[in-house]
């Protein structure tokens, strides 16, 4: 159908629904990152938003709402498609904090490289950790869970006048702790296997002074470290399965707060 076919309303409709998705896609971390081309993002954001064009309500969006509250509703569409985006981040947060422990209880925080990916500086151990987590994410779904939470949020949170509850984001601040949290435990058999190896060597140390505990402590550190990590590599994968369950009901639970 000519684009003459639809009305002035229409069109906006489409043009708000397009804000929330590409300011989703602007802050999801698979897409954000410069491996994809900003040509693909906008023709994703673009078949996304007329798919949901049918389906998303469209009850509060009026005539006068055109000419009056345009900008209010811009700026609100982006705002919630940019807090989707940020809440799907906190599954790859966890994960980064994770691969940070662990390089530097292993000592090597200063094997560092640059990741176009998200953009920053990172060791190489938070890189694999990331790429683990983020071949996982595909593989258990988890992309589907956060579209989905997209697609709920027009109906928890409609396209209408109606403000946003700011009270949500105390909230949100929060939720860091639990981030943290999460980061030391995925970190945590790496961190205890170190710890007792130090106290071993402490030991050692005090018993054989001629031993250079320093210079012996760093190829053992890395060594113990690598081996842990692929031992418990089974666990981590089954902590990342459930910490992608939680990033999603967090997700749900942060949408009917808003």
């Amino acid at each position: 159908m000519p684009i003459q076919y639809f009305s002035e309303l229409q069109i906006i409709t489409l043009a708000l629904i397009l804000v929330r998705v590409s300011s989703f896609l602007v802050a999801f971390p698979l897409v954000e990152g410069g491996n994809i081309p900003n040509s693909a993002k906008v023709l994703l954001s673009l078949i996304i938003s007329i798919v949901l064009y049918g389906v998303v309500p469209r009850s509060g969006i009026t005539d006068t709402f055109i000419t009056e509250n345009l900008v209010f509703m811009i700026i609100k569409e982006a705002l919630v498609g940019v807090l989707i985006g940020f809440v799907a981040r906190l599954f790859f947060q966890a994960v980064s904090v994770a691969g940070d422990i662990i390089t530097m209880s292993i000592g090597l925080s200063s094997d560092q490289m640059f990741n176009p990916t998200i953009g920053r500086r990172v060791t190489s151990i938070e890189s694999y950790q990331l790429m683990l987590a983020s071949l996982l994410f595909l593989a258990l779904n988890g992309h589907h869970f956060f579209i989905e939470g997209l697609v709920k949020s027009f109906e928890l949170i409609p396209m209408s006048e109606q403000g946003l509850n700011f009270i949500a984001f105390r909230d949100l601040t929060l939720v860091g702790q639990t981030v943290l949290e999460m980061g030391i435990k995925l970190a945590a058999p790496v961190m205890g296997a170190i710890f007792i190896a130090n106290m071993a060597l402490g030991i050692i140390g005090r018993t054989v002074p001629q031993i250079n505990v320093l210079i012996t402590s760093w190829p053992i550190n890395i060594i113990l470290g690598f081996t842990v990590m692929i031992i418990t590599l089974p666990l981590l994968i089954v902590s990342l399965g459930e910490m992608i369950q939680w990033n999603a009901g967090y997700l749900l639970e942060f949408l009917k707060a808003l």
